[in-house]
């Protein structure tokens, strides 16, 4: 005797609840650059490393403080480290979205920005440092300004030297 299949056979997908679609949000990639969705995940990034996005970015109805709120109430205290790697990926992220410019998200990671990190700037020579608010602050360039945010166009240089760029 064949086995057919029956209705109640079938798999039932699961009911929709708050963290199942923040879960499928997160799964879920961007649509296009400058997007809501792209900048919902911005701020849920945020959060999940408690950190704060800029005040520009935190007003009522901004897709980046829903994201961020989202991720808050979410995790919690249950967060990521989070490194100057992971700031600057964020920032990075924002800068991209704000400008409407491609982010290759697979390949521009934390780890990437943490490779990418040199101690001098390969232009002036000068010692880099980091949240000195000096011309010699680090600060991660695109090398073509017409390309995405992608592995290859991506260098750290001084901010006197991005600034000349």
């Amino acid at each position: 005797m064949a086995h057919t299949a029956l209705l109640f056979d079938l798999p039932v997908p699961a009911p929709a609840t708050p963290q199942r679609a923040r879960r499928d949000a997160r799964t879920r990639p961007a649509r296009t650059p400058g997007s809501d969705d792209t900048a919902f995940e911005i701020g849920w990034d945020f959060g999940r490393h408690r950190l704060t996005p800029p005040p520009d970015h935190l007003h009522g109805g901004h897709p980046v403080r829903q994201g961020w709120e989202a991720a808050r109430a979410a995790f919690g205290r249950r967060t990521l480290p989070a490194t100057r790697h992971v700031a600057r990926w964020l920032d990075l992220r924002l800068q991209a979205w704000q400008h409407d410019q491609a982010f290759e998200a697979v390949q521009v990671t934390p780890n990437l920005l943490r490779q990418i990190d040199v101690a001098e700037c390969p232009v002036t020579g000068v010692a880099l440092t980091h949240g000195a608010s000096a011309p010699s602050d680090a600060v991660v360039v695109r090398i073509c300004a017409d390309a995405a945010y992608a592995a290859g166009n991506l260098a750290l240089v001084c901010r006197r030297a991005s600034q000349a760029m």
